[in-house]
């Protein structure tokens, strides 16, 4: 809230600074890092870049210096307003209506004697952002939030740009100065960069969330059936009662027990009824509880595919998502990066510390690249990574170190680790899954600060 404020107050200092410094430069790249933010560069003035935040309850516009480049985000809506303004100079800033509105009036070469001129409308209304481009007639050529006539304004692509109603508001002291207000731009920028793979795959995202729900709801009605089968395990006891009680017990004995009495049928007939529903009965219990271990295996499975997406960057989540999303389609780009199957790794000492990010590394990993005497690491029964160490292992840190390692990417603080040598790891059913034959375990309590910085430090193999 309070850079809200600081923007607030000194819209139009910031307005006249962008002015100042970008005023005469061309745009010479023009980057959704995600959906909400946008970094632009420039050609004169390069030792800034412009940061522009549209998250609703976030907005924000300042200059910084980018730390490291990031591509275009892969959607449509981001490689058009690139298309359009790429390499377009900016001629004219501007402030709107006395508003959190700033218009940048561009000039793009179309080609040796044809240019055009767009006005690209930033506004940076708390709960109301929004990024418009416009031709020289303000006529809506692209938006990012469409408004539609159950709004305060219509906003749509082809008609007329209209202003939005007036922010006015009385203000409000600010603490916070311009020097912590230009510093939080590095904040949103690499914030933008974690929010960028949520952006970027989403299907693989909804995926992977959308079966744990099913698997949420699912688990709860299989159990509800072998309960309900439970009940009906009476229906044993109730058959043989009719051999040696009398009807009026009998009968006693199934209203006792909620279930109906046929008066009739014989008794003979009553208990051969009574042991088809025992076996009946029996039978759903024990179909419920095979559904119900593969349920609870399944949402321990999604739930590490869930880890996989947020320990992964964009070219683990790629593999990720040619093996888990049947129909996806790949540029030829992407698909030499999923044929790069590269594990992570450390250097420790004399030893290296391998490990992978999601299941496609972890099976290459394994059984292609470990040799029969390297020492495997993985989180005892649970889904996880793999985690191998190269070479003969003389310092038990060493071994501690990938145990840990097994743990931060199993999104755990303690638990225990299995470790073999990898002559005695075979291949599972699924991808990434093995058995092993023989193991030992080691009970970790606690990931050391050092250990995180290394696997930080980890770059692929």
């Amino acid at each position: 809230m309070k850079i809200n404020l600081f923007l607030k107050n000194n819209f139009s200092s910031i307005c006249d600074e962008l002015k100042t410094k970008l005023d005469g430069n061309h745009i010479t790249n023009f980057t959704f890092i995600s959906l909400d933010c946008v970094v632009l560069s420039f050609s004169y003035n390069r030792n800034d870049d412009l940061l522009i935040n549209l998250k609703n309850n976030n907005p924000y516009i300042g200059l910084f210096k980018k730390e490291k480049n990031v591509s275009n985000l892969e959607k449509d809506i981001a490689f058009k307003f690139r298309h359009f303004i790429k390499d377009s100079y900016i001629f004219n800033i501007k402030r709107l209506n006395n508003d959190q509105i700033i218009v940048f009036d561009l000039s793009k070469k179309i080609d040796e004697y044809d240019y055009k001129k767009y006005h690209l409308i930033i506004e940076l209304i708390f709960n109301k952002t929004n990024l418009i481009l416009c031709d020289e007639k303000y006529t809506v050529l692209l938006l990012l939030k469409n408004e539609n006539v159950l709004s305060k304004r219509t906003l749509l692509i082809n008609q007329t740009y209209s202003l939005p109603p007036n922010n006015n508001v009385k203000n409000t002291n600010c603490e916070i100065n311009p020097t912590d207000y230009k510093n939080y731009a590095i904040t949103l920028y690499y914030e933008a960069i974690r929010q960028r793979k949520y952006d970027k795959f989403n299907r693989l995202y909804n995926f992977v969330v959308h079966k744990i729900k099913i698997l949420n709801k699912k688990i709860p009605i299989i159990k509800e059936e072998i309960e309900k089968g439970k009940k009906d395990l009476i229906y044993q006891e109730l058959g043989n009662a009719c051999y040696y009680l009398s009807k009026d017990e009998i009968k006693k004995m199934f209203l006792d027990n909620d279930k109906n009495y046929d008066e009739t049928l014989p008794l003979t007939k009553l208990a051969n009824k009574c042991f088809i529903y025992y076996k009946k009965a029996k039978s759903k219990i024990e179909n419920a509880n095979v559904q119900l271990q593969k349920a609870n295996e399944d949402v321990i499975y999604y739930n590490n595919l869930l880890s996989q997406f947020e320990n992964g960057d964009e070219e683990d989540l790629l593999q990720m998502q040619s093996y888990l999303i049947k129909d996806a389609s790949f540029t030829r780009n992407e698909k030499q990066i999923i044929k790069k199957v590269n594990p992570y790794q450390i250097k420790v000492g004399n030893n290296k510390i391998l490990f992978g990010k999601n299941d496609l590394q972890n099976d290459y990993l394994t059984f292609h690249i470990a040799k029969d005497n390297d020492i495997f690491f993985h989180i005892h029964n649970n889904p996880g990574a793999h985690v191998i160490v190269k070479g003969e292992i003389q310092d038990d840190n060493i071994k501690n170190i990938a145990a840990q390692i097994c743990l931060i990417l199993s999104k755990k603080t303690a638990a225990e680790v299995v470790y073999t040598t990898k002559k005695y790891v075979k291949k599972g059913t699924k991808l990434g899954q093995v058995i092993l034959k023989k193991f030992q375990i080691a009970k970790i309590d606690d990931i050391t600060p050092s250990t995180y910085q290394l696997y930080k430090n980890a770059t692929k193999n």
